[in-house]
């Protein structure tokens, strides 16, 4: 009783278990819903990813080769789905050998796509040129990407097959 002599009732706030149900039930169906769509970006990011990598390693192959006089390459490794960069030992006809610097460690190709590719090792050689090469990556899901190094100007592109 209060002072003035009227109950005073206390409503309980809050929300009932069958609130709760609902808003958890939307929850997981909106997250449902979009976990698909985000799956496919985030494979094609990294597909993206993955190919400016190879691009980079390309061109800096491609002016390491100008700028030192010597043959420089990038190996890719079908089986491994990886490449590293590669340089020409001593002058000439000397072999290749992987470089021990950063430019020199293991890259990853992307793990859900197969490869189809022209020999396993491009050259850059010191005049600027190149030897032919190309890369397809094919994807579980979505387009291939082909990636070409063009034998006269040394440099490399890509582009995406629309089906």
């Amino acid at each position: 009783m209060s002072p003035t002599g009227m109950t005073i009732i206390h409503k309980e706030e809050g929300f009932t278990l069958l609130e709760l149900a609902f808003v958890v039930v939307l929850f997981v169906m909106m997250v449902s819903l979009s976990a698909p769509a985000f799956l496919r970006t985030l494979r094609s990011w990294t597909r993206r990813t993955s190919i400016e990598d190879i691009l980079a390693v390309i061109e800096f192959a491609h002016e390491r080769a100008i700028f030192e006089q010597r043959d420089y390459g990038i190996h890719f490794d079908e089986e491994k789905k990886a490449y590293w960069l590669v340089r020409r030992d001593g002058e000439g006809s000397g072999g290749l050998s992987r470089i021990p610097e950063t430019w020199g460690r293991s890259r990853s190709l992307p793990s859900d796509a197969n490869f189809q590719m022209e020999g396993p090792i491009v050259l850059f050689h010191p005049n600027g040129t190149a030897t032919s090469f190309y890369l397809e990556i094919i994807p579980q899901n979505g387009p291939a990407i082909t990636l070409d190094v063009d034998p006269v100007m040394g440099k490399g592109s890509f582009h995406e097959q629309i089906s």
